[in-house]
């Protein structure tokens, strides 16, 4: 469960959406950020389960680990059952700086975990399919194919928005990003006033 003493923004996208960009942009505020990815991939160097992957799946690095489990239906569950648990409990601990009013949880899987019905608001990162491929292949040197697929096994643009509070189009200059972000800054503050007195 999330933690309900303060106001949780749950910020999520598809790939390469510009999710971390945004991100960095309410941390620039002072906003305390909270990143499931960045979670996973410190568990991903904890030596119990490193053993755990290795004995399921052999000795793999990082990006043939990601290849099998967007390859293979089995492999990405049992992956998930693993993770998604120590994950979940790593978000129930959270804790704000007391100089801050709202969190923002940065979760590319929000919707698909369920953990949208926890937060106070989900905002969704968007951008059209031709960026988001673009983006992917030059960000993690990812082939279309595989970026396309990653893509394909997330819930889709239109059922992400429509579970969506507020959105940020990402399709153009960071000028034009961050004038959004500061907006639903100021308004992010004002609810945070309003329910977490």
């Amino acid at each position: 469960m999330l933690p309900k003493n303060f106001l949780v923004v749950g910020l999520t996208g598809g790939l390469a959406s510009g999710k971390s960009l945004v991100s960095d942009l309410f941390s620039s505020k002072g906003i305390n950020i909270l990143d499931a990815d960045i979670i996973v991939r410190r568990l991903h160097q904890d030596p119990t389960i490193q053993n755990s992957i290795r004995q399921q799946f052999g000795d793999l690095n990082r990006q043939a680990l990601r290849e099998l489990v967007f390859n293979d239906t089995q492999a990405k569950q049992w992956l998930e059952q693993l993770l998604q648990p120590l994950v979940l409990a790593q978000i129930s601990e959270w804790q704000l700086p007391s100089n801050n009013l709202y969190g923002v949880l940065v979760a590319p899987l929000l919707i698909e975990t369920g953990l949208h019905h926890q937060v106070d608001q989900v905002l969704v990162v968007d951008c059209d399919l031709e960026l988001q491929l673009l983006r992917a292949s030059k960000r993690d040197q990812m082939s279309a194919d595989l970026a396309a697929r990653i893509i394909a096994q997330q819930v889709n643009r239109e059922q992400r928005l429509q579970h969506a509070h507020d959105i940020i189009l990402n399709n153009g200059s960071i000028h034009q990003l961050d004038a959004q972000v500061e907006q639903l800054h100021q308004q992010y503050v004002q609810l945070a006033k309003q329910n977490y007195p």
